[in-house]
């Protein structure tokens, strides 16, 4: 089981949907998860996986369900 954050975004590069989708899922841990920022960057940097989700560049981070 993963929790999962895709960015998208019409003609954006991989880097923009990246940034979306990392921004979106450290959003989510420290205000919904109330987790400290440097907590949710670690649990990032330490567990997540990116991938390419479509060929147009959506990208998905995701995390394993502790």
């Amino acid at each position: 089981d993963y929790i999962i954050s895709i960015g998208s975004k019409p003609d954006g590069t991989l880097n923009q949907t990246l940034d979306i989708a990392l921004t979106d899922m450290l959003r989510w841990l420290i205000e919904e998860q109330q987790m400290k920022p440097a907590e949710a960057h670690l649990r990032i940097g330490a567990s997540a996986s990116l991938d390419i989700v479509t060929l147009s560049g959506s990208t998905a981070v995701r995390i394993p369900r502790r």
